[in-house]
C-alpha cells in the first residue's frame, strides 16, 4: 500500500514537471506565432504553429487530469492506510484481552469499502 502511494506520488511530480514543460512550450509557441504575425503573413506557418498549440492544449489538459484523478488516488489511499492502521491498533488492544469480534466486523467494514 505505501509502496503504491510512493509510486503515485513520483507519478503525481513527473505529471507536474510535464505540465511546466508543456506550458513553457505553450507560451514560447504563443509568442512565436505572435512574432511570425506581426513580421509577414505566413499564413501556412501560423495555421501549423495554432495546430500544435491546440494539440499543446489538449496534452495540457490529459495531464492536468491524470495529475487531479492521481491526486485523488492518492487520498484515497491514504485514508484507507490509516483506517487500517487503526484496525491494528485495535486487534493488537484487543489480542490482550479486549473484544476480538467488534474489531473484527469493523476490519470487515474498512476492507468492503
Amino acid at each position: 500500500m505505501e509502496n503504491k502511494l510512493k509510486e503515485s506520488e513520483r507519478l503525481n511530480k513527473e505529471y507536474q514537471l510535464e505540465i511546466k514543460a508543456m506550458q513553457r512550450i505553450q507560451m514560447q509557441q504563443g509568442k512565436a506565432l505572435e512574432q511570425m504575425t506581426n513580421e509577414n503573413d505566413f499564413s501556412g506557418k501560423v495555421q501549423t504553429l495554432q495546430n500544435e498549440l491546440r494539440i499543446v492544449k489538449e496534452q495540457n489538459r490529459q495531464f492536468r487530469q491524470k495529475l487531479y484523478d492521481t491526486e485523488k488516488n492518492n487520498q484515497r489511499m491514504h485514508q484507507t492506510m490509516m483506517s487500517l492502521e487503526e484496525t491494528v491498533r485495535e486487534l493488537r488492544a484487543a489480542a490482550s484481552g479486549r473484544q476480538i469480534r467488534q474489531v473484527q466486523d469493523k476490519q470487515q467494514e474498512i476492507v468492503s469499502n
